[in-house]
């Protein structure tokens, strides 16, 4: 069950990549296309097939977008089934409010999404991470 929550992870950061590299292509973009006074601007064919190819690959990204939408509507790495068993907020990305998302406290730090401050130390986990600091106990993370 690890596997599968680690692919709905890295599937969410590559759809995020995704976005970020279209927005930035689009704008690259949007700064070739020549002007000429009195003319209509002009469109290569190049332009034309970069521009169909975009589109097509939107239309992928949504459809990636969709589907997991489907089985983790906030985004955050967990299921709704699994976030239901756990009594996390299957709308919120951050049941706790620490700074983590509730799949990576699971999956990956361990620590208790429904608790911001899981070794109650009175830093919140997101921070002590942040810091370098075991959010599960004393003392600093071991590199």
């Amino acid at each position: 069950m690890n596997f599968k929550k680690y692919i709905i992870i890295s599937i969410v950061v590559a759809v995020v990549l995704m976005v970020i590299i279209f927005f930035v292509f689009r704008r690259t973009k949007n700064n070739s296309v020549v002007t000429v006074p009195n003319a209509e601007n002009i469109v290569t064919e190049e332009q034309k097939q970069a521009q169909k190819q975009e589109e097509k690959m939107l239309l992928e990204l949504n459809a990636s977008l969709e589907e997991i939408r489907k089985t983790d509507k906030d985004m955050d790495g967990l299921s709704d089934v699994e976030e239901l068993k756990l009594k996390t907020n299957v709308n919120k990305i951050d049941t706790d409010g620490d700074g983590l998302l509730d799949g990576d406290e699971v999956l990956v730090f361990k620590t208790d999404p429904l608790k911001a401050d899981t070794d109650g130390d009175s830093y919140v986990d997101g921070e002590e991470l942040r810091n370098g600091y075991n959010p599960l106990g004393p003392g600093q993370l071991k590199k």
